[in-house]
């Protein structure tokens, strides 16, 4: 089944990354009437553009810090209340920071468990809403290990354990809001910005650097792939995108216990 998404009201975080802006450019292309980029930082140059391309389109910035459970709360309820709803959300925001392993998580893990949670209770059917939809943008690093980021591999694993568990059938047939994660590959963004200090010790700094110097996808290419994602993907779907190309990945299930 594909999802419509040109009358979605969406709020995306992390939306003025390199990845995040590229799913806002492809939300925009689509025809979403209303988008919320949720950020750090506001970048104006390009939330002006955006607003010349897309005249007839909503389009605004709100402050968020994901490591925050109650700015989260605030941020998300305050972009609900200015597009007058919200059908789906998007959780783009990531760091790669080996070095302080309690910020990698508080952005990756935490951040994708507070800005979920806020999601549900303002989209979900048990709280009066209509449902929707929340993907989270893990890696390819969630679904398997990585040596020379230990930490950063941590967190999106538990980002993928944590989507699948709130796409059970008993969360979706209670709040109608279908979970799904994106796993990119290696991507050509800002995300390793300092190669000689990202791994999670010293020796490994001569693994960082191969990794830093292979060719990734263009963050364009992969926004489009996230979309798609959404579009086609159902309740409980881990998808793979890497190097243009997009599929689904087989999880394990038969683990008992």
């Amino acid at each position: 089944m594909v999802v419509d998404i040109t009358g979605l009201k969406v709020a995306i975080s992390g939306g003025f990354g390199g990845i995040g802006q590229a799913i806002c450019k492809e939300l925009l292309e689509q025809g979403v009437p209303c988008l919320a980029i949720l950020d750090l930082k506001e970048d104006k140059d390009t939330l002006e553009v955006w607003k010349k391309s897309y005249p007839t389109q909503k389009i605004f910035f709100e402050y968020i810090d994901v490591a925050k459970r109650s700015v989260v709360e605030e941020s998300i309820g305050k972009a609900k209340d200015e597009m007058g709803g919200l059908d789906a959300f998007v959780n783009c925001s990531g760091i790669l920071q080996e070095s302080v392993p309690e910020l990698c998580i508080q952005v990756n893990l935490l951040g994708t468990i507070y800005t979920s949670l806020t999601a549900v209770n303002l989209m979900g059917k048990h709280k009066g809403g209509n449902g929707g939809i929340v993907v989270n943008v893990a890696s390819v690093l969630g679904l398997k290990p990585c040596h020379p980021f230990a930490v950063y591999s941590a967190s999106k694993h538990g980002c993928i354990g944590f989507t699948r568990s709130l796409s059970h059938e008993f969360h979706y047939n209670e709040t109608g809001i279908a979970f799904m994660a994106v796993c990119p590959g290696l991507t050509k963004t800002k995300l390793i910005e300092y190669p000689e200090n990202s791994g999670t010790f010293d020796y490994v700094k001569e693994e960082v650097a191969k990794v830093a110097n292979v060719a990734g996808q263009e963050a364009d290419i992969c926004g489009k792939n996230i979309v798609k994602a959404m579009q086609t993907g159902k309740n409980g779907s881990i998808s793979i995108c890497v190097c243009g190309d997009l599929r689904e990945a087989a999880m394990p299930d038969d683990v008992e216990g």
